[in-house]
């Protein structure tokens, strides 16, 4: 973009060939397909302006260009994009996307609900002018309807407003099967049993999880405070490996 080639040309960074080439290209596009409309995002301005001048040179009306905002992602500083890793994908599982949704930052729900929603601006302003946890849900439910249906929609806002705002149990608990003769009088220390079960990948990783003060056990969520601290290891035992990462085990002989 202009602006960008202006810091750049300020702070003695190289601006290369093809950098300015590739505008001008594209806006001869332009006069090749005598394009009447164009439509594109509001970083496309330089080109679309040029596409204009090109197409009077060669004695063709100019086109109407048609900008967008552009997206930002869930950071709220870049544009949504999958390689930033900040974006939402539609076809994601709805409460996988209802938890997306929910960590976008206050200050871009304006932006969404104008560009993805057809809430009219009245509603929106309302919306805003209240609790941002409530906006953020309906502006979720709104969009996760559009792609899964109104039923999915419902069903993953209720289940995030239960798990991760109440910090119920997850729903959904996977169970792994641990062999009693792993246990020496019914214990394993702490870094080798979340080694075990697969929630660390190795002791190592086990150890820098409970230095770091995010693992545990129970329902309550009781710390693991040492790496080499014995876990009793009963039926139906819960782990958490930080707030993604949990599972029951199960023993067999």
């Amino acid at each position: 973009t202009r602006e960008d080639f202006s810091k750049r040309y300020k702070a003695e960074v190289p601006i290369y060939l093809h950098e300015c080439l590739y505008p001008v290209m594209q806006a001869w596009d332009s006069v090749m397909v005598r394009a009447d409309v164009e439509l594109g995002g509001t970083e496309q301005l330089y080109s679309f302006m040029l596409a204009r001048d090109l197409q009077r040179d060669q004695n063709l009306p100019g086109q109407v260009g048609v900008m967008t905002p552009i997206l930002v992602g869930l950071d709220g500083v870049r544009r949504m994009g999958k390689s930033l890793g900040n974006y939402i994908g539609i076809s994601e599982p709805a409460y996988e996307m209802m938890k997306k949704f929910m960590q976008l930052p206050d200050d871009c729900m304006r932006m969404y609900f104008e560009l993805l929603t057809d809430l009219e601006l009245d509603e929106v302003d309302r919306l805003l002018a209240g609790h941002p946890k409530a906006a953020k849900i309906r502006l979720a439910r709104e969009i996760i309807t559009q792609y899964h249906g109104a039923e999915q929609a419902d069903e993953a806002a209720a289940r995030w407003q239960r798990e991760i705002a109440e910090k119920s149990l997850p729903q959904e608990i996977p169970t792994v099967v641990l062999s009693r003769h792993k246990l020496t009088d019914g214990t394993m220390q702490a870094a080798f049993l979340l080694k075990a079960t697969g929630l660390c990948s190795s002791t190592s990783e086990a150890r820098r999880a409970i230095a770091q003060g995010g693992a545990y056990l129970g329902e309550q969520k009781e710390r693991i405070e040492r790496f080499d601290q014995p876990i009793r290891v009963e039926p139906g035992l819960l782990l958490w490996v930080g707030k993604k990462r949990f599972c029951r085990v199960e023993l067999v002989d």
